[in-house]
């Protein structure tokens, strides 16, 4: 959005996961969302994901980013880390160290999933020109992509065994494997991964702060579900859970 804001003629066409999955997780004395004024915040860089749910969450609490102390830490394994030597004094997580922390004692002080919040987790994008131009092979890619969604909702041991290969997990860590495959699979791969006209216009609320474009765009121009649309319609995807 950011691109298109700027010049560049990209498009979304398909949403994999239109919910948030990060939790903010703190130490066990940190109650509720107030207490985390003043104190160390971890995400992974500033402009990222986490720090864009970190504001969301704070602006939902009627805090502001003063209140709190942002650190850029890394990935959410290193976030985990800095939380047990005391670096930090909470962190915006994402699966399954967010797990991992739950059974170390940590607090799931929110869960973005359990907010009034739209966003846009993980999109599929492509230019319109490409769209135009090779829009069967837009169509074959997006068959193959609905089709793995499928397959990881239909199996269950096969996708955590992929999982565990691709993440080089130790069989210790299966179980946190298990407890995301869980999440991933009550409702956050949606079937027909249709892009969330809802959590483009959160997304531009926020970039319309430093970015006046973004506060006349309209979200529709952002979006382009025709691939996904197609696909539905013909009924490929429901033939994909029969």
């Amino acid at each position: 959005m950011s691109a298109d804001l700027n010049g560049a003629d990209v498009v979304m066409v398909a949403s994999t996961v239109n919910k948030g999955v990060q939790r903010v997780m703190a130490r066990a004395d940190l109650k509720k969302p107030e207490d985390l004024r003043g104190k160390r915040v971890g995400i992974t860089r500033l402009g990222s994901a986490s720090h864009l749910v970190l504001l969301m969450m704070l602006r939902s609490w009627g805090m502001s980013p003063n209140d709190v102390q942002t650190m850029q830490i890394g990935s959410s394994p290193a976030m985990m880390a800095s939380l047990e030597k005391g670096g930090i004094d909470a962190a915006v997580l994402t699966e399954p160290t967010f797990f991992f922390a739950e059974d170390q004692g940590y607090r799931v002080l929110a869960d973005l999933a359990d907010m009034d919040i739209y966003y846009l987790h993980s999109m599929i994008d492509t230019t319109r020109p490409f769209l135009r131009t090779h829009r069967d092979l837009g169509l074959r890619f997006m068959r193959g992509y609905l089709e793995g969604i499928a397959y990881f909702k239909r199996n269950r041991k096969e996708s955590i065994d992929v999982l565990a290969k691709k993440l080089r997990t130790a069989p210790s860590q299966t179980k946190y494997l298990e407890r995301s495959y869980a999440l991933y699979n009550s409702g956050y791969f949606e079937s027909a991964p249709y892009p969330s006209l809802k959590g483009v216009s959160t997304l531009l609320d926020f970039l319309g702060r430093d970015n006046p474009r973004a506060r006349t765009a309209d979200p529709r121009s952002f979006v382009d579900s025709s691939l996904i649309k197609d696909l539905d319609e013909s009924g490929f995807i429901k033939k994909l859970y029969e």
